[in-house]
């Protein structure tokens, strides 16, 4: 069978090992129940052609338990990769003749004649069969490493993944949608007017460029050159959707969860990171709870150690989040992709090809999910001093472009930096056009991003653009701001702490800052 039509599952080097291994109960057990399911497999691939269209697709040797169905099948197989088309019940016997027992089993399928059953009960009813066959592969995957006393138990293990592709496997009957048939109608009228599938990003240009924020089901990449600021205007987005209200999971795999923490609190709170230190704890306790009941449980922070954290690890947490603190995000941004591994170890692999990888399998957690994901690649050499960036600068893989629905580049040259401002540039765009671009200010010492107001442009012209509804998000992060400045400050916190002879003042009207060798 052409490859390209096929979607294979499972295939195990050990699969056979651990059924010899096995004590042959369960197996013994599967193949009895299973005899009468496998020769109606067979008889619908030969009978209905409708059936055998949609089956097709799916099988593999590995769906059927029994030996001879296995065997029955690599004939067919076979015979369809050298002629390219199905074989007729004729063919397959002649075939046969020289393996009689596979002939007197073929022969045995149709003795219960499907021809009068609904189709669809009937596509029902394999499609339960071949999850649970595929249950018992995995099954018997897993015993077979069990077994070895070599076996190491690894988040690299393809088990986890292996499951969620059985337990969300289904037959895909539809044959798409009439588009101006009533139904067809109805369905995009509802999609030009969902209430809300995209986040808003608080900054006027981002959100310009795409057509509103962050949408559902995508994942967008900011391509910034080393020690830019990827964690810095990840940051400031997170807690800009933070203080308009969105649940916001962050998860960090290069600093710890409580500098995460700060960045965000020194956004909320406008002033400089290094001033969080120096609050008395009175005034500290009192902002806290102060922002806590403004922006209520927005936001989660997770920190994972580099290099070990996969998607299969998000998925476990955004469970966890769900089941015991009932808490589901509406984004969620990862500090950064490139830190990643893919779910599967693949010894011989080579980087880029991890890094796609990754990519993919991040993006599928976008989709699965149906939120944005966001999160950060950094430039090759030659992107560390351009003044234009593109794709080709991307660092590692251009495999993740391809995978990637938005990337914004960040320009930021002395003249820039001198200016505290970037330059942002859409160098991938799936909601309008590319190589738009402005400019925004920011504020390192406060994490903070400041929207100069300025639309997006292509060399110099405007950019047309639909306007967008807005939410009152600034004015929610106004309010925030002079919330938690009305709190007057007192004593110095680390006054209360003991540790003052830590301090070292600047000049008057500066802030101390924390010198700790």
């Amino acid at each position: 069978m052409n490859k390209h039509n096929k979607m294979l599952y499972l295939r195990s080097n050990k699969k056979e090992k651990a059924m010899e291994q096995s004590n042959g109960i369960l197996l013994e057990g599967i193949e009895q129940s299973s005899d009468l399911m496998e020769q109606i497999i067979f008889q619908s691939i030969f009978k209905l052609e409708n059936v055998r269209s949609t089956l097709l697709p799916y099988l593999n040797e590995d769906v059927f338990q029994n030996k001879t169905s296995k065997s029955l099948y690599t004939q067919i197989d076979k015979f369809i990769n050298e002629f390219d088309t199905f074989p007729t019940y004729k063919d397959l016997s002649l075939i046969l003749v020289g393996q009689p027992n596979t002939k007197t089993y073929f022969t045995k399928c149709f003795d219960h004649d499907i021809s009068e059953y609904n189709q669809d009960h009937i596509l029902k009813n394999i499609e339960s069969y071949v999850k649970k066959s595929l249950y018992a592969n995995a099954v018997y995957q897993m015993a077979s490493e069990i077994s070895d006393p070599n076996y190491v138990v690894s988040a690299e293990s393809s088990i986890p993944e292996d499951l969620r592709n059985i337990f969300s496997f289904s037959f895909d009957t539809s044959v798409g949608m009439n588009l101006f048939s009533e139904e067809g109608i109805k369905r995009m009228i509802e999609f030009f007017h969902q209430a809300s599938n995209y986040v808003e990003t608080g900054v006027v240009g981002l959100d310009a460029m795409l057509a509103g924020g962050f949408h559902s089901k995508t994942m967008s990449l900011f391509m910034l050159p080393t020690n830019m600021g990827k964690s810095a205007i990840m940051c400031a987005l997170a807690a800009n959707m933070v203080a308009a209200g969105k649940k916001v999971l962050y998860i960090t795999l290069e600093m710890s969860e409580e500098m995460i923490s700060q960045r965000i609190m020194a956004n909320i709170f406008d002033i400089e990171q290094n001033s969080l230190k120096h609050y008395d704890q009175t005034t500290f306790i009192k902002k806290m709870k102060k922002l806590g009941g403004l922006i209520e449980d927005k936001i989660r922070v997770k920190e994972f150690p580099t290099s070990t954290m996969n998607s299969n690890v998000i998925r476990r947490l955004l469970k966890e989040l769900e089941e015991k603190q009932d808490y589901i995000p509406d984004i969620i941004f990862v500090d950064y992709l490139e830190l990643m591994k893919p779910n599967h170890s693949r010894k011989v692999s080579q980087k880029h090809e991890d890094l796609r990888t990754v990519s993919e399998e991040l993006r599928d957690i976008a989709l699965e999910y149906d939120l944005p994901v966001v999160s950060a690649m950094q430039t090759n050499r030659d992107g560390y001093a351009a003044k234009e960036l593109d794709l080709n600068d991307m660092s590692g893989s251009f495999g993740v472009a391809m995978t990637a629905d938005f990337v914004v580049a960040g320009i930021l040259s002395e003249q820039h930096e001198a200016a505290k401002e970037y330059t942002w540039r859409s160098v991938k765009n799936r909601f309008g056009p590319k190589y738009q671009e402005f400019n925004v200010g920011i504020d390192f010492a406060k994490m903070k991003l400041t929207d100069l107001g300025q639309m997006p442009t292509i060399n110099g012209e405007a950019v047309e653009t639909v306007p967008i509804p807005r939410s009152d998000l600034e004015n929610k992060m106004d309010k925030l701001i002079e919330e938690t400045k009305n709190i007057d400050d007192s004593n110095n916190f680390n006054e209360d702490l003991g540790i003052n002879d830590y301090i070292t003042y600047t000049p008057a009207n500066n802030l101390p800052v924390m010198d700790f060798d």
